[in-house]
């Protein structure tokens, strides 16, 4: 299990914070592709992050989440 840094921890603060909002944004336009790849990206970088902190429980559930997106989107694009 990777060790968690002060830093580590203070970012994923930050992220989480960026996420929650992101999330509200993408609630009030569901149906806006690109809030839908930001949300994606964020939980990509929030998932990659809770790994490294050890935080694999987190992890899990930020992939989980973007998979669920990313299948969505691939579905509304299929050329991508």
């Amino acid at each position: 299990m990777a060790e968690s840094t002060g830093q580590d921890e203070e970012a994923l603060a930050y992220l989480e914070e960026a996420l929650q909002i992101k999330r509200a944004l993408f609630a009030a336009e569901p149906h806006n592709p690109e809030l839908k790849r930001a949300l994606d990206i964020a939980l990509d970088k929030i998932g990659k992050l809770a790994e490294s902190a050890g935080r694999n429980e987190a992890a899990l559930a930020y992939f989980r989440e973007d998979l669920v997106i990313l299948r969505e989107l691939a579905e509304a694009e299929p050329r991508t």
